[in-house]
Parts: structure tokens; C-alpha cells; sequence
């Protein structure tokens, strides 16, 4: 009697047979091989999601802050129609532009912000009215080694004596500046990274103070290709003063 139950007892506590463990491992790893698979997805597209709104600080930087400063360059050139556009300049085999901001009447630039801040010069005629300097020239080049677009410009102030921006204090503000086209500008600063390639273009007509610019990212992900975005920017000044001459 006691045997027997020994018997029964051993029976119904048997453990998984062999082919039970295989099974039960088997859709673990499916469970575990899926979960893998939503996580692999979620951080591509988390990344890609990344790239993305990186490209479009890009674009935004290059088509409204620069666009902005080359749309609103003036210099004696500006109201002549007639008159080769020496406002916007493309320099450097395409590589830099370089921008003016010079009124010959008031001897004044452009108003300063984002660029200049409020001298301590004790011969400067009250600034604008925000109170920072004028910014007389602005520079963009590309960095072909680290893939950046860089920034520089130069900024000053018009003194008592009429002269304006003095070229005597350049040093004094930029002391580790580049000189470039007789203009001394401040030492170079990155506004935008990860890029391709950017290659600025004059149009056949030396008249009109429009450029190209031609823009090349980097693809979002391994499946994706590089992109290219090309536009035009036209500076108002010049515009304006080309249709008021057909007009007449």
C-alpha cells in the first residue's frame, strides 16, 4: 500500500519533457526577437527624427538669417540701376560671399543686431536706438574640413570727425581677426554644422545683386542619399531700383 502511493506520488510531479523546454524556448526567443526588433525600429526612427530636425535648423538658418542680411545690403552702388551690384560679392571660387551695409550720405550700416554690441568710444555719435553699433560688412564662408558654415563681420561706430567705421579701432575690436577684401572681420564663427557642400553663384548679370546658393546634406540615414536644395536670393535695394528704372 505504502509503495504504491510512493509510486503515484512520483508520477504526478514529474518535471517539462524535452520537447516541452524546446517549445517554451522557442517562443521566448520569437517574444524576445520582436521586442528587439520594436526597439531596433524605435530608435532608427527616433534618429532619423533627430537628423531631420537638424536639416531644418539648417534650412531656416540659411534661408532666413542669411538670406535676410544679403536681401538688405546697400552701398553708393544700390540706387543705380546702371551700375555693376558690389553689395553682395561672391568670393573665393564660390565659397564665401561677403555683404556691405554702407549709407555714403549718413556714413551709417546696418542696424547691429544680431552682431555688434554698444561701444565705449568717446568720440562715437549716438548709435541706433537699440543701442549697439552699426555692422558695416557681414562674411560667409564654408568650411570644407569641419562641414560648417561660418559667420564674421565687421562692426562699428560714426565718430565726430566724420569718419565711420574707424578704421583705427578694427584691430582693437577683432584683435585675433582676418582680413579679407581690405575689410578686417571678426575671427569666424560657426552658425551651422553638418553639412555637405555650399557653393554660392553670380548670375551672368554683374547688374543685379542676386545669388545661388546650392546646398548639400548629408543623407538622414544609410538608405537615404544626400540632398541638394538650391534658391536665389535677390537683395531688395537693387531690385526695387532696377523695376523703378524700367518703370521710368
Amino acid at each position: 500500500m505504502r509503495n504504491n502511493n510512493l509510486c503515484q506520488f512520483g508520477a504526478k510531479d514529474k518535471g517539462f519533457s524535452l520537447v516541452e523546454l524546446m517549445v517554451a524556448l522557442l517562443i521566448g526567443l520569437i517574444v524576445l526577437l520582436g521586442a528587439g526588433k520594436v526597439f531596433i525600429t524605435g530608435l532608427q526612427s527616433f534618429q532619423r527624427m533627430e537628423a531631420l530636425a537638424k536639416r531644418q535648423e539648417i534650412l531656416r538658418y540659411v534661408v532666413d538669417v542669411m538670406s535676410d542680411d544679403v536681401r538688405s545690403a546697400f552701398n553708393a552702388s544700390s540706387q543705380n540701376p546702371n551700375t555693376a551690384s558690389t553689395e553682395v560679392r561672391v568670393v573665393d571660387s564660390g565659397s564665401a560671399v561677403e555683404i556691405e551695409y554702407f549709407d555714403a550720405l549718413s556714413l551709417r550700416g546696418r542696424e547691429g543686431i544680431p552682431y555688434c554690441k554698444n561701444s565705449t568710444s568717446a568720440d562715437e555719435i549716438a548709435p541706433f536706438i537699440d543701442g549697439v553699433d552699426d555692422v558695416y560688412n557681414v562674411r560667409y564662408e564654408f568650411d570644407d574640413a569641419a562641414g560648417e558654415l561660418k559667420v564674421s563681420y565687421r562692426c562699428g561706430w560714426l565718430e565726430a570727425d566724420g569718419i565711420a567705421p574707424d578704421p583705427e579701432q578694427e584691430f582693437e575690436i577683432y584683435p585675433s581677426g582676418v582680413t579679407h577684401s581690405g575689410v578686417t572681420y571678426s575671427a569666424p564663427s560657426a552658425v551651422a554644422g553638418g553639412i555637405e557642400s555650399i557653393l554660392f553663384s553670380r548670375p551672368a548679370s554683374a547688374a543685379t545683386a542676386t545669388i545661388g546658393v546650392q546646398l548639400e546634406l548629408p543623407p538622414l540615414s544609410e538608405d537615404d542619399q544626400a540632398q541638394r536644395f538650391e534658391f536665389v536670393i535677390t537683395n531688395r535695394i537693387k531690385a526695387l531700383s532696377s523695376v523703378n528704372a524700367g518703370l521710368n
